[in-house]
């Protein structure tokens, strides 16, 4: 009996190993002659009429379980009038390209990411989620003081097993309370980091006056299968398109990387 225990753990802990598979790694790299380098980020400067405007690929996010990936977008006005910087008029389209490289097809074109509507959205959740836990927190405190109330009373009634009863479903009670306490901290905290990246790391919609400038990420989704993403941005309905071949990396599980050469196993 022991030893069937001992194999269907072994046997679960291997199930569950090859389940979870690393993520894929992304990167992206400009399609331009012309990159300005900057700690590590390579960026493409387009200008228009309007505009001046340069993009660098910034780094893969995971929001609420949402996988994207972030631009850094600055923009400067070269224009002599004021004009409106809306993210969301942003679109981008993942294309993949034939084997040799040199036919490309691109999926239809997607907005980007939101920052105003993301920021209403995460308000509205943490609003509903916070009533949920208050409620539930409440319903606890209820239960703890009528189970405590029901306890004494089978005590004095000389009825120790009505009274276990009672005290264990005060025990009950008291955990719901504090389970609830613990789940709506661990909410809150992950609302504020939400709401402070969609607040200040996004670029936000905003009016730039001449020789003035905005800069923040830009989100869109993640594409894991495209081979090159453009990020069209539009201004004063003109675009400037900024190409970005992308780069996958393919990441085993842990148990099927080899041993490193300089490794030692210790007798």
């Amino acid at each position: 009996m022991l030893g069937r225990r001992i194999l269907l753990v072994g046997f679960a802990t291997t199930a569950l190993a090859s389940c979870f598979a690393p993520e894929p790694v992304l990167r992206l790299r400009p399609l331009s002659h012309e990159v300005i380098w900057n700690e590590g980020r390579a960026a493409q400067v387009k200008e228009n009429a309007v505009a001046r405007v340069a993009v660098a690929f910034e780094r893969e996010w995971s929001l609420a379980d949402h996988p994207m990936v972030g631009f850094r977008v600055e923009i400067q006005n070269v224009s002599a009038n004021p004009f409106l910087v809306v993210p969301s008029r942003f679109y981008y389209a993942a294309c993949s390209r034939s084997a040799d490289g040199k036919v490309r097809a691109c999926q239809p074109s997607r907005p980007a990411m939101n920052p105003e509507q993301v920021l209403l959205n995460l308000d509205i959740e943490h609003s509903r989620k916070q009533a949920g836990a208050a409620n539930e927190e409440a319903l606890g405190a209820a239960l703890l003081f009528l189970d405590l109330a029901a306890g004494m009373a089978n005590v004095a009634k000389g009825n120790p097993r009505g009274a276990g009863v009672a005290m264990a479903g005060a025990a009950a009670s008291s955990s719901m309370m504090s389970s609830a306490e613990a789940e709506g901290n661990a909410e809150a905290a992950n609302y504020e980091s939400a709401r402070s990246i969609w607040s200040s790391t996004a670029l936000r919609t905003t009016t730039v006056l001449p020789g003035g400038g905005a800069a923040g990420i830009v989100f869109v989704d993640r594409q894991l299968d495209a081979r090159e993403i453009v990020l069209a941005v539009r201004i004063d309905d003109k675009t400037l398109d900024f190409p970005f071949e992308q780069i996958r990396y393919d990441l085993r599980p842990q148990s099927e990387v080899p041993p490193s050469r300089t490794a030692r196993t210790r007798p």
